[in-house]
């Protein structure tokens, strides 16, 4: 047997309130419904997707723009870049072209048709080594299916997005 101790239970800090985290330790509810600590305003981001997901890609803005606000972010419509096919010459050499022509880009987001580890991995390095730009990419099956899935889908996507801008979701205080 191993000697150990249970810690108290660490406060978790937003930028209006703070909480305690429920006996299962889950706080999901809890930090997309109430503001992140710092929250970066997305002003001008890129929106990657094939001509096929056309409708995905503009239910996913406008799931955006109503998740956005409760937790503290602003999110501004993207500039849309519709592709004529998901192959991954075609995001590679699209990708490519936009991010050299635009130097304000913070953030790109593509939508990708099924699971491939192939078009990931290509989009990551090109958007991690060749232009460096923050990235984000989501499978459209993780977006399609119930109703109300795509909503809880687009807070955990829209927090991640932030933490990738800069931005803070949430603290607890460290006594020094």
């Amino acid at each position: 047997k191993t000697q150990g101790r249970i810690l108290p239970t660490e406060r978790i800090n937003l930028r209006h309130s703070s909480f305690l985290p429920a006996d299962d330790l889950s706080w999901n509810k809890e930090v997309t419904r109430e503001a992140s600590i710092s929250a970066i305003a997305m002003n001008y981001w890129l929106l990657v997707y094939p001509k096929r997901l056309q409708d995905l890609a503009k239910d996913l803005v406008a799931a955006m723009e109503s998740v956005c606000g409760p937790i503290g972010m602003h999110v501004s419509r993207p500039a849309l870049v519709e592709l004529k096919d998901d192959r991954i010459e075609t995001y590679a050499k699209t990708i490519r072209s936009v991010l050299g022509s635009e130097d304000k880009v913070q953030l790109l987001l593509c939508i990708i048709s099924s699971s491939r580890e192939d078009l990931y991995g290509a989009i990551k390095k090109l958007c991690c080594v060749q232009s460096p730009v923050p990235s984000q990419v989501i499978n459209a099956q993780t977006l399609m299916g119930q109703a109300g899935k795509m909503r809880s889908v687009v807070q955990k996507v829209l927090l991640q997005m932030n933490c990738k801008l800069g931005g803070e979701l949430w603290g607890v205080d460290i006594p020094l």
